[in-house]
């Protein structure tokens, strides 16, 4: 249709559980539906336009058969709510923050990580911009891998000898025995 696919396999739509991992398969893309659409501006006016198509269409519907009304209408509902969902009712065509911006956005949410004790995480940096996953990935990818992924601190691990709570232990006990019960026969 009118999207960008970033395709990081494990959420397409487009993908047979059994087919590869690899590419995508064209004939089942579900574009209003996948979170691989990515906009850019370009996309965004397409679907605005195709939107503005959809409701002259309509206005003249009485021609249109009653099946064929339905599922334009069924299909205008898809597109505005897809732009709705990716670009807010506000700002179809917004412009996406410079690299400085997304570098204060990332520097900000490291910061409220390490006073909080929590890990920071890029889908933290995103609701700070209010972009998308999809949107933001591709543009900001090398600020991702050179301005954020190296400044996360390494999860803190118990010192060589240290003893671990028995509590976590058995969790792992417990979810490692959950596993091998729920396992298929023959699969392991």
């Amino acid at each position: 249709m009118f999207v960008t696919c970033v395709y990081p396999p494990e959420r397409a739509l487009c993908r047979t559980p059994s087919g590869p991992a690899e590419t995508p398969v064209m004939a089942d893309c579900q574009p209003l539906a996948c979170r691989n659409a990515a906009l850019t501006p370009a996309n965004r006016q397409a679907l605005a336009d195709h939107l503005a198509d959809l409701d002259n269409i309509l206005a003249d519907g009485d021609r249109l058969a009653p099946q064929v009304r339905h599922r334009l209408e069924e299909r205008r509902r898809e597109t505005a709510a897809f732009l709705t969902r990716h670009t807010g009712a506000h700002a179809v065509n917004r412009a996406l923050p410079d690299a400085d911006t997304v570098k204060a956005a990332i520097d900000s949410v490291l910061e409220h990580a390490a006073a909080t004790g929590r890990r920071p995480t890029v889908t933290t940096v995103e609701r700070r911009l209010g972009i998308p996953h999809a949107t933001f990935h591709r543009p900001y990818s090398d600020l991702i891998d050179e301005h954020f992924r190296p400044r996360i601190p390494a999860p803190a691990q118990p010192a060589p000898g240290e003893k671990t709570s028995g509590h976590t232990e058995a969790n792992l006990r417990w979810l490692r025995q959950e596993n091998t019960d729920l396992a298929l026969p023959g699969a392991v």
